[in-house]
């Protein structure tokens, strides 16, 4: 990975509430993924010191990329776009999403959508995971082509997260019972905004094309400072995504905006 010390240009309160006044909570059930098929994690990241990673591609932050610091991430926050991904021969998979940990630890707390292209079409769901623990799937929870989605993760103490998703199109959000989202040896050591190729349990799955992910208003309360990617309290890497032979995948561009980005699609 390459590290970024980056500086902060403006400063702004972090939405903790988890959605916009205008949006209505919906009932939503849960359906645990099966991992031999669909999404999960194994191996995250290669190691912190390398430039790449073969299922992430985005941004991460934390007190210091080589050495992040346990217990310092609080919150994280980020607003995405649904793609839509190209046709395939194959079945295709693709996951937009944020998280705390997973960048130098092995476990992760994220929340997110899928877009894979399955059985001639495309398709979409929201999901959310304590990795290592299995993945659930949001069922009812919509999610169409173009819909703009934000998510919330808080920290609420005793090894609890409130994991909160909202598509903010329309206008409908989501709040995933604390029952499912306790871990009591969290690190809470980085934050993360990514597009992943998810996994299963024979390994990495084709990453689907989905052409230019937009991710909006990527921020974290870190040590308790409130800030964007770009800052000058915390340190920020770019995950590059690529193959074992370095062919790259998806390419993060740089941040615009103290939290803005793209994530282009390159190979499968």
């Amino acid at each position: 990975m390459r590290i970024f010390l980056l500086v902060l240009l403006t400063s702004f309160s972090l939405q903790t509430q988890g959605q916009s006044s205008s949006s209505q909570h919906i009932q939503c059930t849960l359906d645990s993924i099966d991992h031999d098929s669909l999404h999960s994690n194994i191996n995250p990241v290669e190691m912190v010191i390398q430039e790449a990673s073969q299922n992430w591609s985005g941004y991460a932050g934390a007190t210091n990329i080589l050495n992040p610091k346990h217990g310092s991430v609080t919150a994280v926050t980020g607003t995405w776009v649904i793609p839509t991904v190209q046709k395939s021969s194959n079945q295709t998979y693709s996951a937009s999403w944020i998280g705390i940990d997973g960048l130098s630890n092995g476990s992760v707390e994220q929340i997110g959508t899928a877009q894979n292209w399955s059985n001639g079409s495309q398709q979409n769901y929201a999901w959310f995971e304590m990795y290592p623990r299995s993945a659930y799937i949001i069922n009812g929870f919509p999610v169409q082509n173009g819909d703009i989605i934000s998510a919330w993760i808080n920290y609420v103490g005793s090894g609890v997260f409130q994991m909160t998703i909202e598509n903010v199109t329309r206008k409908v959000y989501f709040t995933v019972p604390t029952s499912y989202t306790t871990n009591l040896s969290a690190h809470r050591s980085s934050a993360e905004w990514i597009m992943e190729a998810p996994s299963s349990v024979t390994g990495i799955l084709p990453l689907a094309n989905f052409g230019k992910e937009i991710f909006l208003n990527c921020r974290a309360i870190i040590e308790g400072v409130a800030a964007p990617i770009v800052n000058n309290n915390w340190q920020c890497v770019e995950l590059l995504m690529d193959t074992s032979t370095r062919a790259i995948k998806a390419l993060p561009s740089t941040v615009s905006g103290g939290s803005n980005f793209n994530v282009t699609w390159e190979h499968q």
